[in-house]
């Protein structure tokens, strides 16, 4: 193609090859098989930049306008469907398999996402996409979408604008030069953004702002520009740079992918954009006319394949894993390959019914403007009808100052035991998820205070994995024990906190479990809070950690856990205190760790007791605090801090 010539867009199978490598990235990322596949999401950001960008050049450079109607349209035709299935499936989990307190979660996240703006949801509810593991929602992984959606509303007025203030000539040269120019100076802009805000505000508002994520679209853009303006090498010495760049790019993005924990202040002081320009790298490889090493392994038939459905994959496989993790008693790759067959199934069913048929003529312009409002409205009213419960959850979830009225209100019954959960959100499943399905005599009414990252005593202000970027922790949490344990009056209060995932921030300075100044002072906070919880005659039961096989978990973590154990060991011999060691129960050993329990899944993810093998496990616990478990009365259970 001539320098300056109006660039006209092929279909190049290399491209859905890469976001095939893309999308598998992805799926192991959330697998915890692969410790930087989150990152390919930057590859479609990058891919996204430039063919968006390339598109508009081209209708630019042939018709001397862009049409932003059409644009639009095109774009509904082929985002809208396969989401809309997405959310009536959402629609469907919440209302007959989510827990009451999920709804309120899945509503805002639903709504968010009709309304591409789940990515601004998260910066502002300040939700760290590392706790995905934790307390995950099936539309967690929809704030991506929210971006690429933004840049599709808002990078054409600005090349029109381009164009408006340009020549007004046909010819594409001015307004190519005008893109490359902008993208690459906000590019740039971007990632000064990220790096301010990364020091000031920490990881999560740069990873989920429009803003700090855009320089890899705009980067994809730039090269798009690029291209228009002077065609792909044409020499051989400029072809076999290109290729060399390209290799260079994937050994970069592999790296990344494999070694690149998502907590790492690499990360968000240039590595982002280092990994974007990576992929700008393998793009312009891969696209070139003269075909190279790389760009025939990208055009592997299962890669393209999987490239051509990869929108799908991406939708459906989050809620799908979530799924298949609490239902299947499968764990490890068996588990893996359930969720990517299911996954596959469901993407390659609404490829061929539902988003082909629709992208191609289903519907005209004119109905299509009537169907997108009107689908939006029954998304809305259908996650609203199917969440309506949220607000029966809440009843039993309020805030602080309401909870001995709560506690008056459940106490319904006179003998009633009363049990105290409290840790971080390993306690809050097992509470949940177990404790509320179990029937006790007496009747047992359980408190579930723990809160997810409220492992560590007062004077705790954050904790970070491998060195990496520092999570703030909930300050007020153990803090208020005190307060709680006035409020409630427990019988019997259970005390685990799972793991410390890393270092814990505190007075100035970093504590690592296995230090003689983490172990005094964890010993000194613990015995402590037992001197809290047994105030008013409480019984305290201590139960110990198993040994985590948590996603990206840092590497020395069961030595970590082996000290943790240790320490609490000693309060058995403290008045009015027990030790369960229910650590040692799921692993006899430090080579064999139970896999499942009552035939089910112990800990999906890892560490936490989730579903029916919370059940098991509060059942196991239950005359380990000195209750009886028989039929008779339900549990009650109350929550009155909300989470998520």
């Amino acid at each position: 193609m001539a320098a300056g010539q109006g660039l006209r867009i092929r279909y190049v199978a290399e491209l859905d090859g890469l976001r095939g490598a893309a999308v598998a990235a992805v799926l192991l990322f959330h697998g915890g098989h692969l410790r930087g596949g989150y990152l390919g999401v930057d590859l479609f950001f990058v891919l996204s930049g430039y063919l968006i960008t390339s598109l508009l050049l081209a209708e630019s450079g042939t018709r001397g306008r862009i049409a932003l109607g059409a644009f639009w349209s095109r774009r509904a035709r082929r985002l809208l469907p396969a989401l809309g299935l997405l959310l009536i499936g959402v629609a469907l989990y919440a209302k007959f398999v989510a827990q009451p307190a999920d709804l309120r979660q899945i509503r805002l996240d639903g709504l968010a996402t009709i309304g591409y703006a789940a990515n601004w949801r998260y910066v502002l509810e300040h939700f760290s996409y590392w706790s995905l593991f934790t307390s995950p929602s099936p539309l967690q992984h929809t704030w991506s979408l929210a971006i690429e959606e933004q840049f599709y509303i808002v990078w054409p007025l600005v090349m029109v604008s381009l164009l408006w203030f340009g020549s007004r000539r046909s010819e594409p040269k001015p307004l190519a030069q005008r893109v490359l120019v902008l993208s690459l100076a906000l590019a740039v802009v971007s990632l000064v953004l990220a790096i301010a805000l990364y020091r000031i505000d920490g990881s999560n508002r740069v990873y989920y702002g429009t803003d700090t994520r855009a320089a890899a679209i705009l980067l994809g853009a730039a090269l798009a520009a690029t291209m228009s303006l002077q065609g792909p090498a044409r020499t051989r010495g400029g072809r076999t740079a290109v290729e060399v760049a390209g290799v260079a790019g994937v050994l970069i993005l592999a790296w990344a992918w494999l070694r690149l924990d998502g907590t790492s202040p690499v990360l968000y002081e240039g590595g982002l954009f280092a990994c974007s320009l990576a992929a700008v790298a393998v793009i312009a490889s891969a696209t070139h006319p003269t075909r190279g090493p790389l760009a025939m392994a990208l055009k592997a038939r299962p890669l393209v394949l999987l490239g051509l459905i990869s929108y799908g994959v991406y939708l459906f496989h989050w809620p799908i894993f979530l799924w298949m993790s609490n239902v299947t008693g499968l764990h490890g790759w068996a588990l893996f390959g359930v969720q990517v067959s299911v996954t596959l199934a469901v993407s390659i069913i609404s490829f061929l019914a539902i988003e082909r048929p629709i992208r191609h003529g289903a519907f005209h312009a004119p109905s299509l403007r009537l169907l997108v409002p009107v689908a939006a409205a029954i998304l809305v009213v259908s996650l609203v009808g199917a969440t309506a419960g949220y607000r029966a959850a809440s009843a039993t979830a309020p805030g602080n100052d309401s909870l001995a009225a709560v506690v008056r209100t459940a106490q319904s019954q006179p003998g009633q035991t009363r049990l105290l959960v409290v840790g971080n959100s390993v306690p809050y499943f097992l509470a949940r998820e177990g404790f509320d399905q179990l029937t006790t005599r007496p009747s047992l009414l359980v408190v579930n205070g723990a809160l997810p990252d409220c492992s560590f005593p007062s004077g705790t202000t954050g904790y970070r994995v491998n060195g990496g970027s520092v999570v703030p922790v909930v300050a007020e949490c153990a803090a208020n024990w005190a307060a709680d344990v006035n409020a409630f009056r427990p019988d019997v209060v259970l005390f685990t906190i799972g793991d410390i995932l890393g270092e814990i921030h505190r007075g100035g300075q970093w504590l690592r479990p296995c230090t003689p100044v983490f172990d005094d002072w964890f010993a000194t906070s613990l015995h402590q809070a037992a001197d809290v919880f047994t105030r008013y005659g409480a019984h305290l039961v201590v139960a110990t950690s198993a040994y985590s096989d948590y996603p990206f978990a840092p590497t020395n973590l069961w030595p970590q856990t082996d000290c943790l154990n240790r320490i609490e060991r000693t309060a058995a011999a403290w008045p009015n205190t027990s030790v369960v060691d229910l650590g040692h129960y799921v692993c006899p050993s430090i080579t064999y760790c139970r896999q499942t329990i009552a035939g089910v899944p112990l800990r999906p993810d890892g560490l936490h007791y989730r579903g029916r093998s919370a059940e098991a496990v509060a059942a196991w616990l239950l005359p380990r605090l000195g209750l009886r478990s028989a039929d008779g009365q339900p549990v009650t259970i109350v929550s009155w801090r909300p989470v998520g």
